[in-house]
């Protein structure tokens, strides 16, 4: 009982959902598929984040970097040395990094909770639930005499994973480029 959530779909609803702008949309939406696609979780991006932060001493992850980008802003006033400034410069990038993918964690948790609210699962999540079913339920494999993948290149981990529980008996044939 769901619908299928198209990729341009996904993006409009992280635009009037997040107000995001289009770039992020297609961009997030392109990450979110791609991280699915490769046994990337939320769960999994969530510890990395709260670890990262545990380590620099759990921190106001905004406030902080909003005052480092103004003493980097500022460096020129006071005269100190480039390596510092390089230091400085460095603890920016990293902490804008981490607030890129805590913006990111939030709309990913969004677009999810969207998703299960309207029952719509993207192409990723068609992929995870077919392996649960065939995980679950390893006789639907024999409803298939022959499988024939075209694109065969431009299979993902999960695609591929799916492939191996389908194709038990190796009755694939598969079509790709050469190079």
């Amino acid at each position: 009982d769901f619908k299928i959530l198209l990729p341009e779909d996904a993006k409009i609803i992280l635009y009037k959902s997040f107000k995001l702008a289009p770039y992020y949309c297609h961009k997030y939406i392109s990450t979110i598929g791609n991280a699915k696609d490769i046994g990337v979780t939320l769960n999994s991006l969530e510890d990395y984040l709260k670890n990262e932060l545990k380590k620099l001493g759990n921190l106001d992850l905004e406030e902080t970097l909003k005052n480092l980008q103004f003493q980097l802003q500022t460096f020129h006033i006071k005269n100190r040395d480039k390596k510092e400034k390089r230091e400085l410069s460095k603890r920016v990038d990293k902490l804008q990094r981490l607030f890129q993918l805590k913006k990111f964690i939030n709309s990913w948790k969004g677009y999810e909770k969207i998703k299960s609210l309207k029952k719509l699962q993207d192409y990723s999540d068609l992929n995870k639930n077919a392996i649960k079913l065939l995980k679950k339920n390893p006789e639907i494999e024999n409803n298939f005499e022959y499988i024939i993948i075209d694109e065969f290149q431009d299979t993902n981990k999960s695609q591929f994973e799916l492939l191996k529980l389908i194709a038990r008996n190796k009755n694939i044939t598969d079509v790709g480029d050469v190079n």
